[in-house]
């Protein structure tokens, strides 16, 4: 019920989204391949029962993630985390190549986002997002982890979207330049003019 599936990613974005109140924050992340067919511009995120053959297995991010949160999310903040360029999501479905004519995934940042929305991408156009089985975890999740374990903080231990963008991208471009040689920078895209607080202080009333 809880597997990253086509129709279980579905269910849960549909049925969170609507429960939101004014003042909650709404979180969605993902973590995997992203699909950009050729002479295409939309995007697409590959849960792990997609079928590239068969669209209506993946997730237009646009129409189904975009337009659902400005539509049906009440929340006063929306908070995507996208990780979704890691490599060529035909590598296990080399059968289907000659059918499917895919391009470089750019990047899902190049669709603008609704306003009220904020993303922070794993990398920049062009970029690949890389994983380290020493951090049992794709680079830039753990340092997201890290960052909102309290890593991030600022002087009030207030954790803020900036300050959380601002550790992971310094971190994340560190650790892929020392340990793996390439160059990997985490990009936030936002659409609301406010300052976002994820976390307070627990004596820090709201």
């Amino acid at each position: 019920r809880l597997a990253p599936a086509t129709k279980n990613i579905r269910r849960m974005l549909a049925g969170l989204s609507r429960i939101c109140d004014k003042e909650d924050t709404f979180a969605f992340a993902f973590s995997g391949h992203g699909a950009q067919f050729a002479k295409e511009r939309e995007s697409y995120l590959c849960p792990m029962d997609a079928d590239l053959t068969n669209r209506k297995t993946l997730i237009h991010l646009k129409d189904e993630i975009y337009r659902r949160l400005e539509r049906d999310c009440k929340a006063a903040t929306k908070l995507l985390f996208i990780d979704a360029c890691k490599g060529d999501p035909l590598a296990r479905a080399a059968r289907s190549r000659p059918t499917i004519d895919l391009q470089k995934l750019n990047s899902p940042q190049q669709t603008k986002l609704p306003k009220g929305i904020a993303a922070f991408f794993s990398c920049r156009a062009g970029q690949q997002a890389f994983e380290a089985s020493e951090l049992r975890h794709g680079v830039f999740f753990h340092f997201v982890a890290e960052g909102l374990r309290g890593k991030a903080a600022n002087r009030n231990g207030e954790i803020t979207l900036m300050g959380l963008s601002s550790f992971v991208r310094a971190e994340v471009r560190s650790y892929t330049i020392r340990q793996l040689r390439e160059l990997q920078s985490p990009t936030l895209v936002s659409e609301t003019n406010q300052e976002i607080v994820l976390t307070k202080p627990p004596n820090q009333k709201k």
